[in-house]
């Protein structure tokens, strides 16, 4: 049986470094499986899910990073966040090289909220110095886990409507808090993506009105998914076996394997047996392939059953 590692969210523990064990998915994105508190750890359950699975052998890499913990409500690049402590996760993105700092007011505003902001323009990001494709990953891998997500452009914003454009690519689109300033000379050609889109989606006139809209959405997330209840292992466990075995009725196949994938990034960290998560991600990538293929969804179901049969 392979070892199960798990992610610290004990409030009281110093940040410290941690060991992410991920699997290379067929879009070229880190699926995490594990986080090891050593590298021998990590380097010894890498080998056992590759004998395990051999499928996934030449998928599997571990990295070194900060151990992000419970009490970090912010996370801004190149730090990566795959537990959100079950709370909401809140994306922040928008204009960059603004004269004002409505990024602080928006987490100022969010800050009496029990959520997660994703800062996509915090911290000293290589993201942003030549490596567009490191900039791409995480806000994809934090679009993945949000709940809701902020945009706003000032009026001096050079940026364009690029960031929803290249959403649009992405599987999933949280509810958006969308602003910019009447005189901001991108404003219509931000309307026009959001009619190629088909986005039903406010555009506010003002920073406080967007803010508002952010908070009112943060609200709402935390409502109808309390972090008392998914802190709980079986929970988070019993959320991935129901995005497996109850899809939303309407879902294509690829919204499907988005719903899993959202999921699967919250048991990761919930002790959840690592085998099953990287069996899950080898049977989403025959599906990408394949979205008919019987092998694969008996496979997801499989897992589905071992979830439940845990608890």
């Amino acid at each position: 049986m392979v070892a199960v590692y798990t992610w610290r969210t004990n409030m009281e523990e110093a940040a410290g470094m941690s060991f992410r064990i991920s699997y290379r998915d067929a879009l070229g994105v880190d699926r995490l499986v594990a986080v090891a508190d050593a590298v021998e750890g990590a380097q010894m359950l890498v080998r056992g899910l590759a004998a395990e699975v051999p499928r996934a052998g030449g998928r599997l890499s571990v990295t070194e990073e900060p151990r992000l913990d419970f009490s970090m409500q912010v996370v801004h690049p190149p730090y990566f966040l795959d537990n959100p402590a079950a709370l909401p996760v809140v994306y922040l993105d928008g204009g960059a090289g603004t004269s004002t700092d409505w990024q602080t007011a928006a987490i100022a505003s969010l800050r009496s909220i029990p959520v997660v902001i994703a800062h996509s323009r915090g911290g000293a990001s290589s993201t942003r110095q030549g490596e567009p494709d490191a900039e791409a990953k995480w806000r994809e891998r934090h679009l993945l886990l949000a709940d809701a997500a902020v945009f706003w452009f000032e009026a001096d914003a050079h940026d364009t409507a690029s960031l929803l454009e290249s959403a649009a690519a992405w599987d999933y689109t949280p509810p958006l808090a969308l602003g910019a300033a009447p005189q901001w000379q991108l404003r219509g050609q931000l309307y026009g993506v959001l009619r190629q889109l088909d986005v039903d989606a406010v555009v506010h006139d003002s920073r406080d009105a967007t803010l508002a809209h952010a908070v009112t959405l943060a609200e709402e997330a935390y409502a109808v998914r309390p972090s008392s209840n998914l802190l709980l292992p079986g929970a988070a466990e019993g959320e991935l076996s129901c995005a497996i075995t109850q899809p939303i009725p309407g879902r294509s196949t690829s919204e499907r394997i988005s719903d899993v994938l959202v999921a699967a990034a919250h048991a990761a960290t919930r002790s959840t047996e690592t085998l099953l998560l990287t069996r899950l991600h080898v049977a989403l990538d025959d599906l990408r392939r394949d979205d008919g293929d019987p092998v694969a969804w008996t496979e997801l179901y499989d897992v589905a059953a071992a979830l439940q049969s845990r608890h």
